[in-house]
Protein backbone atom coordinates (compact mmCIF):
# COMPACT_ATOMS: atom_id res chain seq x y z
CA UNK A 1 0.00 0.00 0.00
CA UNK A 2 2.96 2.29 -0.39
CA UNK A 3 1.65 3.42 -3.75
CA UNK A 4 -0.81 6.28 -4.03
CA UNK A 5 -3.12 4.38 -6.38
CA UNK A 6 -3.57 1.67 -3.74
CA UNK A 7 -4.40 4.29 -1.11
CA UNK A 8 -6.88 5.97 -3.45
CA UNK A 9 -8.57 2.66 -4.31
CA UNK A 10 -8.77 1.68 -0.63
CA UNK A 11 -10.24 5.06 0.30
CA UNK A 12 -12.85 4.85 -2.44
CA UNK A 13 -13.82 1.31 -1.42
CA UNK A 14 -14.13 2.42 2.20
CA UNK A 15 -16.54 5.20 1.19
CA UNK A 16 -18.45 3.09 -1.31
CA UNK A 17 -19.06 0.13 0.97
CA UNK A 18 -19.64 2.43 3.91
CA UNK A 19 -22.40 4.30 2.12
CA UNK A 20 -23.92 1.17 0.62
CA UNK A 21 -23.73 -1.16 3.61
CA UNK A 22 -22.29 0.27 6.83
CA UNK A 23 -24.96 2.86 7.50
CA UNK A 24 -27.69 0.35 6.63
CA UNK A 25 -26.39 -2.33 8.98
CA UNK A 26 -28.78 -2.75 11.90
CA UNK A 27 -26.02 -2.66 14.53
CA UNK A 28 -23.61 -0.57 12.43
CA UNK A 29 -21.03 -3.33 12.81
CA UNK A 30 -19.62 -3.34 9.29
CA UNK A 31 -16.06 -2.04 9.43
CA UNK A 32 -13.90 -0.36 6.82
CA UNK A 33 -10.39 -1.70 7.17
CA UNK A 34 -7.43 -1.22 4.90
CA UNK A 35 -4.90 -4.00 5.23
CA UNK A 36 -1.39 -4.10 3.89
CA UNK A 37 1.69 -6.21 4.26
CA UNK A 38 3.94 -3.30 5.26
CA UNK A 39 2.70 -0.02 6.70
CA UNK A 40 3.03 2.75 4.07
CA UNK A 41 5.98 4.58 5.59
CA UNK A 42 6.89 6.59 2.48
CA UNK A 43 3.39 7.81 1.73
CA UNK A 44 1.79 7.92 5.18
CA UNK A 45 2.59 11.56 5.95
CA UNK A 46 1.68 12.81 2.48
CA UNK A 47 -1.46 10.75 1.83
CA UNK A 48 -2.90 9.24 5.01
CA UNK A 49 -1.87 11.08 8.19
CA UNK A 50 -4.50 13.80 7.87
CA UNK A 51 -7.19 11.32 6.82
CA UNK A 52 -6.87 8.72 9.56
CA UNK A 53 -9.31 10.44 11.94
CA UNK A 54 -11.75 11.65 9.25
CA UNK A 55 -15.40 10.93 9.96
CA UNK A 56 -18.21 11.11 7.46
CA UNK A 57 -21.97 11.10 7.43
CA UNK A 58 -24.84 12.09 5.18
CA UNK A 59 -26.76 15.34 5.28
CA UNK A 60 -30.03 13.51 5.89
CA UNK A 61 -28.80 12.53 9.37
CA UNK A 62 -28.26 16.12 10.43
CA UNK A 63 -30.45 17.81 12.96
CA UNK A 64 -30.85 21.55 13.24
CA UNK A 65 -29.59 23.08 16.42
CA UNK A 66 -31.29 26.28 17.47
CA UNK A 67 -28.17 28.40 17.74
CA UNK A 68 -27.96 31.34 15.40
CA UNK A 69 -24.46 32.65 14.84
CA UNK A 70 -24.22 35.12 11.97
CA UNK A 71 -27.17 33.45 10.22
CA UNK A 72 -25.16 30.24 9.86
CA UNK A 73 -26.84 26.88 10.21
CA UNK A 74 -25.36 24.71 12.88
CA UNK A 75 -26.12 21.06 12.51
CA UNK A 76 -25.67 18.20 14.94
CA UNK A 77 -25.28 14.49 14.31
CA UNK A 78 -25.81 11.46 16.51
CA UNK A 79 -22.62 9.57 17.18
CA UNK A 80 -24.19 6.47 15.63
CA UNK A 81 -24.56 8.41 12.35
CA UNK A 82 -20.85 9.29 12.14
CA UNK A 83 -18.43 6.83 10.58
CA UNK A 84 -14.66 6.74 10.42
CA UNK A 85 -13.30 6.73 6.89
CA UNK A 86 -11.07 3.86 8.03
CA UNK A 87 -11.94 1.86 11.14
CA UNK A 88 -8.40 0.51 11.00
CA UNK A 89 -5.29 0.43 8.87
CA UNK A 90 -3.69 -2.91 9.55
CA UNK A 91 -0.17 -3.81 8.50
CA UNK A 92 2.38 -6.36 9.58
CA UNK A 93 4.87 -3.67 10.59
CA UNK A 94 2.43 -1.16 12.15
CA UNK A 95 -1.32 -0.63 12.56
CA UNK A 96 -3.69 2.19 13.46
CA UNK A 97 -7.05 1.46 15.09
CA UNK A 98 -10.00 3.78 15.42
CA UNK A 99 -12.35 0.93 16.41
CA UNK A 100 -11.59 -0.68 19.78
CA UNK A 101 -13.36 -3.93 18.82
CA UNK A 102 -11.13 -4.43 15.80
CA UNK A 103 -8.07 -3.66 17.91
CA UNK A 104 -9.07 -6.24 20.50
CA UNK A 105 -9.57 -8.85 17.75
CA UNK A 106 -6.43 -8.42 15.66
CA UNK A 107 -3.82 -6.37 17.53
CA UNK A 108 -0.72 -8.35 18.48
CA UNK A 109 -0.05 -5.86 21.28
CA UNK A 110 -3.52 -6.47 22.72
CA UNK A 111 -3.02 -10.23 22.46
CA UNK A 112 0.38 -10.11 24.15
CA UNK A 113 -0.90 -7.97 27.04
CA UNK A 114 -3.56 -10.54 28.03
Amino acid sequence: MDRTDDIKKGTYQSLKYGTYFKEKSENRKISAVISTNMFPLRTYKRYLAEMVKVVWTKEEYSQNVNINLDDSDIRAFKKSDLFYLYDAIIGLSESIYMDKDIKSLVSIDEYMSQ
